[in-house]
């Protein structure tokens, strides 16, 4: 068997006083992406990232995380080859440990888009999230953030920077660089089912790290 190496403990006020160090001060609104695992073994879990990051921001700021989920080649999902419904209310993201703590927290507010709903907790949470459903881009909350001065926070993921540089890549036009025929069905505020098609093109291109510098 091998072992798994100790990770560093660390806990609330480390935390608290390492985002303040980051330069997060009260009444930001930030969106993060990042490997919960990369920060070391938080004592608490994540929800005590949670409560360290709403203490920085205080009542008037905002937390918001990407709550990505499935989609499928639209071929398979019309003709009912998976029988995957998203349900913003009860579907997992699998964006990680720490987005799918937050959305479930009471309070936090999760958007209704099919595919890469967000969720937020907040001051602002309804004013970046609730126009982002079925009709909207995907990373449009990247913009509406930016509209509120807001700011971005990336933990453990490299260049990756989520989905803020695909906003990035969709206001340079670059998305339709990846041609989509993806959905997914989902079950609207009304319990009905219906079809997603991505409204959208792209997202990922194996040269879009290059970009980087330029979006930054």
């Amino acid at each position: 068997m091998t072992s798994t190496p100790n990770r560093v403990e660390v806990t609330r006020p480390q935390i608290v006083s390492g985002l303040r160090a980051l330069g997060l001060v009260f009444g930001d609104h930030v969106a993060l992406g990042l490997s919960f695992k990369s920060i070391g073994r938080v004592l608490g879990g994540p929800a005590s990232l949670v409560d360290a990051l709403l203490e920085v921001v205080g009542p008037n700021g905002t937390i918001v995380v990407p709550t990505y989920t499935n989609l499928f080649p639209l071929p398979r999902v019309v003709s009912g080859a998976t029988d995957y419904v998203f349900d913003r209310h009860t579907t997992d993201a699998y964006t990680g440990l720490f987005p799918n703590t937050v959305w479930r927290i009471s309070g936090a507010v999760r958007s209704k888009h099919p595919t890469n709903s967000m969720a937020a907790i907040g001051q602002a949470a309804h004013r970046l999230l609730d126009d982002h459903g079925p009709g909207a881009g995907a990373y449009s909350p990247y913009s509406t953030l930016g509209e509120l001065a807001g700011k971005v926070l990336c933990i453990g993921i490299g260049d990756n920077l989520v989905g803020i540089r695909h906003q990035a890549q969709a206001l340079a036009g670059l998305l339709h660089l990846v041609p989509y025929r993806l959905g997914v069905k989902y079950r609207d505020d009304a319990g009905g089912i219906k079809l997603f098609r991505r409204p959208d093109k792209g997202g990922c291109t194996t040269l879009l790290p290059l970009l980087v510098a330029e979006m930054r």
